[in-house]
């Protein structure tokens, strides 16, 4: 099925806060526009929303890699960088924990 169509119901799902149903539109969408920053931030943050941090993970990574084409505003473009740093920053702090630390807290 086509990713476009797909990032649009996935945004509008989690927009009716029906995360579970999200899921899977905007996982095609990600896997299917790998260069399509918006839906890499998404996924991961749908993902983060379900607790599935380490999951959101490579999504993640990806955005910080598109973040630079983006057209935006050069001091939100400063910050939401710093905010996909420090998330991948506590994703590692986690794993390096071990096991089962994602389900704690948040």
């Amino acid at each position: 099925s086509d990713p476009a169509n797909n990032f649009i119901q996935g945004v509008l799902l989690v927009k009716q806060e029906q995360l579970a149903e999200a899921y899977e539109p905007l996982r095609i969408a990600a896997e299917g526009m790998p260069g399509h920053y918006q839906a890499q931030m998404e996924l991961s943050g749908l993902l983060l929303q379900l607790n599935r941090v380490f999951e959101a993970e490579p999504y993640l990574n990806r955005a910080l890699l598109l973040i630079g084409d983006e057209p935006m505003e050069p001091g939100v473009k400063k910050v939401t960088r710093e905010t996909i740093q420090n998330t991948l920053t506590e994703i590692a702090t986690l794993k390096s924990q071990g096991p089962g630390a994602s389900s704690q807290g948040g």
